[in-house]
C-alpha cells in the first residue's frame, strides 16, 4: 500500500496538547506526519465528519465527545497509533491504541474493568485528584522520531531537490 493511501478517508483531530500551534498547524508535526499518511486534518472536533480523535490523554473535551458520540463510530486513540500506522504502512487496528473514559462517579477506574477492581481503587481515594501523567517512552520515541523528519526536511539536501 502507498504511505499516502493508508489513512485515506480518515479525518483526524488532535487533542490534549498536541497541537501547538493552533494558527498554523501545518507547521505542527504531528500535523504534517496525518496528513502525508492520507489522512485530513481539522482545528475543530466536528462530530459529522471527524473519525479519529488522537490525544496524549484520555480526559479531554474532544476524547469525551468521541467516545459518547452514539450514531456512529469515532475512535480516540494514543499517538503511537499515527506512528505505527506509518512504520507498517497499513491502517492499524484503533483497538489496540484506544482511549477509554474514567466511570464517572466511581472510584476513577477505566470503563471495562471489573467492578471488584473499582471497589478497590473507590476505597483508596478520598475527594477528587487530577491525575496528572508523564509521556510514555514510546510517545517519547514518537516524538524524537518527528524531530528527525523535522530535521530532514528542514536539511540543505532537501531544499536543492
Amino acid at each position: 500500500m502507498r504511505r499516502r493511501a493508508v489513512l485515506k478517508d480518515v479525518v483526524v483531530v488532535f487533542s490534549g496538547g498536541l497541537l501547538s500551534d493552533s494558527d498554523h498547524p501545518e507547521r505542527c508535526a504531528l500535523w504534517r506526519f496525518a496528513a502525508a499518511l492520507g489522512a485530513s486534518c481539522a482545528l475543530q472536533m466536528d462530530v459529522a465528519c471527524v473519525t479519529h480523535v488522537v490525544s496524549q490523554q484520555a480526559d479531554t473535551g474532544s476524547v469525551r465527545m468521541a467516545l459518547g458520540h452514539a450514531s456512529r463510530q469515532i475512535h480516540a486513540v494514543k499517538p503511537t497509533w499515527l506512528l505505527d500506522c506509518a512504520t507498517r504502512c497499513y491502517r492499524q487496528s484503533e483497538a489496540l491504541y484506544a482511549w477509554t473514559l474514567p466511570v464517572l462517579g466511581g472510584g476513577g477506574a477505566a470503563v471495562g474493568e471489573s467492578s471488584k477492581k473499582n471497589r478497590k481503587r473507590g476505597s483508596k481515594r478520598s475527594g477528587k485528584r487530577k491525575r496528572t501523567s508523564s509521556p510514555s517512552p514510546e510517545f517519547l520515541k514518537f516524538l524524537e522520531f518527528l524531530e528527525y523528519l523535522e530535521q530532514l526536511r528542514s536539511s540543505p539536501e532537501h531544499d536543492s531537490e
